[in-house]
Order: C-alpha cells, then structure tokens, then sequence
C-alpha cells in the first residue's frame, strides 16, 4: 500500500512523465482509448490493471520482509526476550515476558505446504524496537511446525501444546454458519443479477454456473468451521483457535485477563447461544484473539465464571 500510493501521487504530479510512458508503451502494445471502450472492456482493463498492481505490492511485501527479518534471532534472558533483525538496517528489540497479553500460532495454505508456522504477541502498551520506532510482534516470523511445541513451552511453560485438549464448539452451529454465507452469497447473487441487467452487459452461462457451484461450497466451508474452531481452558490459560482456509490460535494466560464479556445478538438467543469475549491490555479487536463464539449459554456464563473466580485468586500484574 505505501509504495503503490507514492506510485499513484508521483503519477498524478507528473503528467509529463505520464504521457511519455503511454508513448513509449505504444511501441509495445496499443494502449487503448477509455473515452471510446465499451463498459464490459473497461472492466477487463482494470481488471488486469488491478491484478498487476496486486501482483507488483506482493512482490514489494516479499522484498521487504526478506530486508526486515534477515538474520532473525530471538533469545531468552531471564525474564525478557531479545531480538535481532534486519540487512539493511539492524534493529533490536526488547521484550520482557511480563508485558506478553497474548500468543498467537497462525498458518496459511503456504505455511501448510512448507510445514510452517508464524508466531506473534500482542503485548501491553507495545514494544518499540531500539532506533526504528516500529512496534515488535514477532516472535518467530517463520518456524517449522515440529518446532512450534518446544519453542512456545521454552517460551512460555504453561503453555503446552502437547497437553492442549481442544473443547469443540456445539455441532449444530454448522447449520447457523450455513444460513450466514448462503445470505451472503445471495447478496453477491442479487449483485450480480444487477449487473446483468444492464444493456451494456451481457452475462455467459458460466458465471451463473460459478454461482450455483458455491453452494456445495458454502455447504463445505460450514461444516469445516465446526470442526476447526473450538476452545480449552484450565487454571492457568484460555487458548481458542479458528479458522477454515487460514489457521490461527490464540493463547491468553488468565492472569492477563482484563475483562470477560458475553454477548447476545438476537440470532444467538434464537438459538440459546452466545459468545464469549475476552479481552487484554494490548488486545488489538481486528486480529484474532480469545473470542469463542457459538457456544451454549449455559457453557458461556459457566466459563465466564470460572474465569472470574481464578482472577479474584491471582494477582493481576501486566
């Protein structure tokens, strides 16, 4: 995003340069006219358009990674975590443990085929690293999964991946994700009849065939949510994972906890259901954390209490 805009400004200040690359693009390929293209043309073109860009920022991210996380090291003295990083610029972090809210495992199709894994934290207040200003969340920008139970348990020893027996949430919640993505898929249905009811635009039968072939889909996508979330707590930790196409797990020490919350929208007192929300001083609401939905009522305050009860036990200290 940060080159592309410096991309778009530069190109936008600079008409000069503009129209001299259009000339010189024209001795490759025609560039075509927008004012004279018909609506169905203007879309394939900012389509390519777009996938070129995309293409151009993924590669740029790629570069930038391999810059900022060359020669990563972390290693634990006492009670804190040192980091080491950087080709063009070293930089260096400190983290004491302490401050660590949250622990977070997460994997993608990629992670899946290199047998990888990404671990991050989410710490309270944030740790800047030396001389960069940049907030540090990393602990283990690429790790192979066999590795992932001893590192975290070296890490964090109450932590034991091993022990973790996961708590699946109630199987008839499939049905309520079902109805969730087949009232979304039918908003981009009625979307897309819209379109195809412009006199500009003339629909193939494939494209109503992609849309029936999403139900079999969504149909799958429901019932591999069930079997992908669920949940475990005991005295000392509560950890929650999701997440059908890209995996992640959430690991909050109950000492951390700041406050418990469950919540009902009408859907879920239909449904006697309710989701548990829990949240830290650094937890960060747009990333995955401790938040189980789906659950029986009965199971939410049961869970919420159990929380409450170890918190007046332990002494808060973030």
């Amino acid at each position: 995003m940060f080159y592309g805009a410096i991309l778009f400004s530069f190109m936008a200040q600079y008409q000069t340069f503009l129209a001299r690359l259009v000339n010189y693009m024209d001795m490759f390929y025609k560039v075509p006219d927008f004012t004279k293209i018909t609506l169905t043309e203007g879309f394939v073109y900012v389509g390519v358009v777009g996938l070129v860009l995309f293409v151009f920022l993924q590669l740029m991210s790629i570069l930038w990674s391999l810059m900022k996380f060359y020669d990563f090291k972390i290693e634990k003295q006492g009670d804190r975590l040192q980091a080491h990083m950087g080709l063009l610029s070293k930089v260096a972090a400190t983290i004491p443990l302490k401050k660590i809210q949250l622990y977070r495992i997460s994997e993608n199709p990629l992670h899946k085929y290199f047998k990888a894994r990404t671990i991050t934290i989410e710490t309270a207040g944030g740790v800047n690293t030396d001389k960069s200003g940049i907030v540090m969340r990393w602990l283990a920008p690429y790790i192979n999964t066999d590795k992932v139970k001893s590192f975290m348990h070296e890490i964090e020893p109450k932590i034991r991946l091993g022990a973790v027996d996961w708590q699946l949430i109630p199987q008839r919640a499939w049905k309520r994700v079902l109805k969730r993505s087949l009232f979304t898929l039918a908003f981009f249905s009625a979307i897309l009849i819209g379109v195809a009811s412009l006199p500009q635009v003339t629909l193939k039968l494939y494209a109503w065939i992609i849309m029936l072939a999403m139900i079999p889909v969504t149909f799958f996508y429901s019932k591999n949510y069930v079997k992908k979330t669920a949940y475990f707590i005991n005295d000392d930790i509560i950890c929650f994972k999701s997440g059908v196409w890209f995996g992640k797990q959430s690991f909050v020490k109950i000492s951390k906890i700041q406050t418990v919350e469950i919540l009902e929208s009408p859907f879920d007192r239909r449904n006697k259901m309710a989701t548990l929300d829990i949240d830290t001083a650094g937890s960060n609401p747009l990333l995955h954390h401790v938040k189980i939905p789906y659950l029986e009522i009965a199971d939410a305050y049961k869970l919420q209490a159990f929380i409450q009860n170890r918190l007046d036990e332990t002494e808060f200290n973030w």
